[in-house]
């Protein structure tokens, strides 16, 4: 144990310094011994043999000393273990401590319940059982009222016979007394009457004044008293008290916030004003605004038509003869910005209604012309053209290649055809070819690099 340990360690250090001790001794014992030597060599080195021997006892001791610290390092790990496994231990103990006390309250609690419940139970004999008691209390109850019925309806009957003797009597005397009663009724109804109407006066003449003085803060209010002679509607009392009633309510409540909400409204009400003007004017120069351009959109499209137009008549005739017709018209009495545009085409020798009247080739030419009207008012660098030459014949695609290479100067154009006279007229081709099944291969040829090298 540890006790131990420090024990043999603590014996173990005092046999060290006792033999420090006799190793101090010794080493005294040779220096006498070592004058001595001379006298007497075989006593010195019996001296040095014991010195030699306490060494190695010294040396042993220290070995012993270093084994006892080695194990008091075990021992000291071995507490500290077994310090953690107590305090572990006690963790647990105050956890079940807690799981015990909450259980036994749980069991107190399951008592309580179970106590009141026999409690409810036991209540519940008691009042059956008093129940039990009442039933049969009342079941004799109701045998006596029973009997007590049947006497009470021999009484009834015997009673009955008698009243009816007795009414007869009584109506002999009652018409004798009806005449005397209705004159007395009447007279105690209008008396009973008139005291009815003094008390309702009365209570309204206190309402009235109770109201006065509390809507009013009237003191002092007395009641007016009348001659005989003296007239007063009351109808028209009446009604102006409804009107004053009438404008009182409309006054509503007094509002004591009503100056400062009049002025924040007030304030309101100018900034409002303010940017309502402002937003008058954003509109009236918007209007103004929207008006110019509209007056500039409509003069820049009627100068742009008109030239479109002219540009029109000329490319129309170029591609078909000096005698053919062609209009554009603007829709007559509407907007110019708005109206509809109106295209006439008028070959010669026919007379169409329209230009859907016309032939697939004299449409696809008349929409050439009109295409290339825009590009002289307004040029492009570019214009892709997508199988246009398809319904013209072979005259017609000469006209179409020569209006192009009008325009190539200032226009680049790539035009999608099938046309052998279209792809001849070109500067270069391209096209899609398939050497092998499933292989596309795209083909550029630039013609005029071609005919330059074979001339």
């Amino acid at each position: 144990s540890l006790g131990q340990t420090e024990y043999e360690i603590k014996r173990t250090q005092d046999q060290i310094a006792s033999h420090e001790h006799e190793g101090e001794e010794m080493a005294l014992h040779i220096a006498e011994q070592q004058e001595r030597l001379r006298e007497s060599a075989p006593q010195l080195e019996e001296l040095e043999r014991k010195y030699q021997d306490a060494n190695r006892k010294l040396a042993a001791l220290q070995m012993e000393m270093q084994a006892s610290e080695q194990r008091l390092a075990a021992e000291g790990t071995r507490f500290t273990e077994a310090q953690v496994k107590h305090t572990e231990a006690l963790s647990a103990f105050e956890q079940k401590k807690n799981e015990i006390l909450r259980l036994e309250n749980d069991i107190a609690s399951g008592v309580r319940l179970l106590e009141q419940k026999q409690g409810d139970i036991e209540r519940f004999l008691r009042e059956k059982d008093e129940n039990s008691a009442k039933s049969v209390e009342l079941k004799q109850m109701l045998s006596g009222l029973e009997d007590e019925i049947r006497s009470s309806e021999t009484e009834h009957s015997e009673i009955t016979t008698k009243r009816k003797e007795k009414l007869d009597h009584i109506h002999k005397h009652r018409d004798a007394l009806r005449e005397q009663r209705e004159g007395h009724d009447n007279s105690v109804s209008i008396s009973h009457q008139l005291d009815l109407k003094i008390q309702e006066l009365e209570t309204k003449i206190e309402q009235l004044q109770l109201m006065a003085k509390e809507q009013f803060e009237m003191e002092g209010i007395e009641t007016k008293e009348y001659a005989e002679d003296d007239t007063f509607s009351f109808g028209s009392a009446r009604e102006l008290v409804q009107q004053l009633k009438s404008q009182i309510r409309n006054l509503g409540n007094v509002n004591l916030l009503a100056y400062e909400e009049y002025t924040k409204e007030n304030e309101r009400q100018v900034f409002l004003t303010k940017q309502r003007a402002d937003l008058v004017g954003a509109q009236t120069e918007l209007y103004q605004t929207i008006e110019e351009i509209n007056v500039t959109a409509t003069q820049k499209f009627l100068e742009t038509f008109e030239e479109v137009r002219k540009h029109f008549q000329d490319i129309f005739r170029s591609l078909f003869t000096e005698g053919d017709e062609c209009e554009l018209q603007l829709e007559a009495g509407a907007d110019p910005l708005e109206a509809q545009i109106e295209i006439i085409a008028r070959p010669r020798g026919k007379k169409p209604h329209g230009i859907e009247s016309l032939s697939g080739g004299e449409k696809t030419m008349t929409a050439i012309a009109l295409l290339f009207a825009i590009y002289l008012v307004k040029p492009s660098p570019f214009c892709i053209l997508d199988e246009v030459d398809a319904p013209l014949d072979d005259a017609n695609i000469d006209r179409f290649l020569q209006l192009v290479r009008r325009f190539t100067r200032d226009t680049q154009f790539i035009v999608v055809t099938h046309n052998k006279r279209t792809m001849a007229a070109a500067d270069a081709l391209y096209g899609v070819t398939q050497e092998e099944d499933g292989v596309s291969k795209i083909v550029s040829v630039r013609l005029k690099r071609e005919l330059a090298q074979a001339a």
